[in-house]
């Protein structure tokens, strides 16, 4: 669903923000369902990737997180940032950000999303 190039950007961003450098400069945390808080570059980098897929995806069919993410994207995450991703995702969703809405999970918990 991703052009190489689109991928390639993806995975720059995402080691730009896993070797971010400490800083003064005040850095931006978004809360998640759970307590949990990412920092608003990733969720940034997610809504991005899931709006960039949304005209290609057809009404009917279900799709994984990884599908939504691009397969490439989703091996360059380690799981601590997939788990994460689907958090981000999965609040998307709830807030209506995203055309898409939540049909199945799977037995491991792998929440499955169709085109609202």
């Amino acid at each position: 669903t991703f052009t190489m190039g689109a991928a390639a950007r993806m995975r720059t961003q995402l080691h730009a923000i896993r070797n971010r450098k400490p800083t003064r400069r005040l850095q931006l945390f978004c809360g998640l369902p759970g307590g949990f808080r990412v920092h608003s570059d990733f969720l940034g980098l997610i809504k991005r990737s899931v709006r960039e897929v949304m005209p290609f995806l057809w009404h009917g069919n279900e799709y994984a997180t990884e599908k939504l993410l691009g397969t490439k994207f989703w091996c360059a995450l380690n799981g601590a940032e997939a788990r994460m991703a689907e958090l981000c995702l999965a609040e998307m969703v709830g807030r209506g950000e995203v055309a898409l809405r939540v049909t199945s999970r799977d037995h491991d918990g792998a929440v499955r999303y169709t085109v609202a």
